[in-house]
């Protein structure tokens, strides 16, 4: 993701020319293909199951034992600090490396970096910490640093916030592993993301409470795009809004809705357990089967769904939606794109001397619709087959390049759209179908 967030600043300050007069144009997709039906009816397969639950359960242990997915219920009580340290300052070096830039087009020097790195307050600690649990009671971002303020690629370009890593829903199980020297912010894991997230979004529980929603014996997973978290049975009040693949124990339910765990924080930081209510029509009680139809289908519920790098602007990116996708069925997927091209059974791996062609012939050959990831550097999708010799995905993307009256041009799409995959093609950076490196069958 980080690639693909470098080309396009790139974009924007002149290798390429943004063209508002072509953003949200897609070539050879018509309206049929923007329905989940056109390809499930293609489908040879489409209800067929393809991993039993506790097949999926493997499938996700052995991610962890990839060092792809942290498993959270197995975290030590204590760590040593050398190693939060490390990995805490990893991420603000690589952001001072960078040369970056703040909003007021001055370079994020030692000016910046100082004083957040005196927060972190590392100093004061001894050779252990002790872990704590918690919940997030809101959605909230993770930084890589502890700060609200943004960083940019280029001076006075504000299109991307590189402080920004990943976001947690409402109900989410972390632990916190620290706290800042002002205590408003903790660093936090999350099981495929760490860093750093504001407080006051952050309910603190004891150990038992909490391992009963990280993995609870009777819960409800989140598969609309969206659901109202609610405070009342009548579903009048949102305290917080879910996104699809977000789970939560089940309590009990009535006619419109389903009673759920929810956790509010007092002011003391704890957690304060309610019930809370999410409609019906949001939720499935345990997790969808694992089939083709599964898979499209809820991927198509996104279709349009504003893009968001890094869970910002309330969108997604494409390995949030992917893992969106996927959780809906019980998958555990990492959190970036570069992770879950190495998750799954390899179809094919591919560098730059393969010809597009060839790339073409073995992905219609092996790749099994909704069931299956296009890896490019930077960018996945989800296959979703064939049609008159042209490949199609599904996936959230902010855009592409193509060329007009001979240049490069950006066309901004900003949100999750069905494409085949030529777009790109004739540019300096190539079609998507020339960007592919890897195939995985998700198995």
């Amino acid at each position: 993701m980080r690639t693909m967030l470098s080309f396009l600043f790139l974009i924007s300050v002149g290798v390429a020319i943004v063209d508002p007069a072509c953003a949200g144009t897609l070539p050879r997709v018509t309206a049929a293909m923007r329905s989940p039906r056109l390809w499930l009816d293609r489908h040879s397969a489409p209800d067929k199951v393809l991993m039993a639950p506790a097949e999926i359960t493997a499938f996700n242990k052995g991610l962890v034992a990839n060092r792809l997915t942290d498993d959270l219920a197995a975290y030590p009580h204590k760590i040593p600090l050398v190693e939060l340290r490390a990995e805490a300052f990893k991420a603000g070096e690589h952001l001072r490396q960078n040369r970056l830039f703040r909003r007021d087009g001055s370079v994020a020097g030692d000016g910046f970096f100082t004083p957040l790195r005196q927060n972190m307050n590392f100093s004061r600690l001894g050779p252990w910490l002790v872990t704590r649990y918690a919940v997030a009671t809101t959605f909230t971002r993770i930084r890589c640093v502890p700060t609200e303020e943004p960083l940019y690629a280029q001076r006075n370009d504000t299109g991307f916030d590189e402080v920004q890593d990943s976001g947690i829903s409402a109900g989410t199980p972390v632990v916190v592993l620290h706290e800042t020297a002002d205590n408003r912010w903790f660093f936090i894991k999350d099981g495929v993301s760490s860093g750093w997230v504001r407080a006051r979004d952050i309910a603190l529980t004891d150990e038992d409470a909490w391992r009963a929603i990280l993995a609870p014996k009777i819960f409800v997973v989140i598969t609309a795009p969206r659901a109202r978290v609610c405070l009342g049975p009548g579903l009048w009040f949102a305290a917080a809004t879910a996104r699809m693949g977000d789970r939560f124990a089940l309590k009990g339910q009535t006619p419109q809705a389903v009673e759920v765990v929810y956790a509010l924080r007092r002011a003391d930081g704890r957690a304060r357990w309610v019930s809370a209510f999410i409609a019906r029509n949001d939720v499935a009680e345990g997790d969808l089967p694992y089939t083709p139809r599964a898979a499209i289908t809820q991927a198509f519920k996104l279709l349009d769904a504003p893009y968001g790098w890094g869970d910002s602007n309330g969108g997604q990116d494409c390995s949030r939606f992917i893992r969106m996708v996927f959780a809906t069925m019980g998958f555990d997927l990492p959190r970036n794109s570069a992770q879950q091209a190495r998750a799954g059974l390899p179809i094919a791996e591919f560098d730059i001397s393969f010809k597009a062609p060839d790339k073409a012939e073995a992905i219609a050959r092996q790749a099994l619709a909704g069931a299956t990831l296009l890896c490019l550097k930077g960018h996945v999708m989800l296959y979703l087959g064939e049609v008159d010799g042209g490949l199609y995905a599904i996936h959230a993307t902010s855009g592409y390049r193509e060329m007009k009256g001979g240049r490069e041009v950006f066309v901004a799409l900003g949100r999750v759209v069905v494409s085949d995959l030529s777009p790109g093609s004739g540019t300096s950076k190539g079609s998507l179908l020339e960007r592919v490196r890897a195939v995985r069958f998700i198995r």
